[in-house]
C-alpha cells in the first residue's frame, strides 16, 4: 500500500479563526505511529516549520529508535521508525512524488466547528480503495 498520512501543525486555526501553527505533543508522536504501523501506513509526517517544534519531534524519534529506548520498547521502534519530520505539507509531497514516481492524492480531515461540505467516510474509503 501507498499510504502516508501526515499529522499538520501549521497552517491550522486556533479557536479564534486565525491561523497559527500550533505545538507538537508526544502522545501524538507515539500515538500516530502507532496507528500508521497498525494500519499499514508507508510514512506518517509531522509536519511544522517550527525548528523548535521539529527538534522535539526529531528528539523522541532519536530516543525510541537508537540506544537504550529502541532496547527498552522494540515495537514502539518499529512503529516510530515511520516517522518523518518535515517542514511543509509542500515538501511532503514533493518527497513521495520522488520516491513514488506519482504525485499523490491528498485527502485532509478537519476538526474545526464550521463544517463545510465533505466527503462521508464510504466516499472516502471508497477513494482510497480506487487510487491504490
Amino acid at each position: 500500500m501507498r499510504l502516508h498520512v501526515g499529522l499538520l501543525h501549521y497552517p491550522v486555526y486556533n479557536k479564534n479563526h486565525q491561523t497559527i501553527a500550533s505545538a507538537i505533543t508526544t502522545f501524538d508522536l507515539h500515538d500516530c505511529s502507532r496507528l500508521a504501523k497498525t494500519y499499514g501506513v508507508k510514512t506518517f509526517y509531522v509536519i511544522t516549520p517550527l525548528e523548535d517544534q521539529q527538534e522535539l519531534a526529531r528528539r523522541v524519534l532519536r530516543h525510541w529508535t537508537v540506544g537504550y529506548g529502541a532496547e527498552y520498547n522494540w515495537t514502539r521502534k518499529e512503529a516510530l521508525e515511520l516517522m518523518a519530520v518535515s517542514p511543509s505539507l509542500e515538501a511532503c509531497v514533493e518527497e513521495i512524488t520522488t520516491r513514488e514516481a506519482k504525485r499523490p492524492v491528498i485527502l485532509v480531515t478537519d476538526a474545526s466547528r464550521k463544517k463545510a461540505p465533505g466527503l462521508t467516510y464510504v466516499q472516502a474509503r471508497n477513494m482510497v480503495r480506487r487510487i491504490r
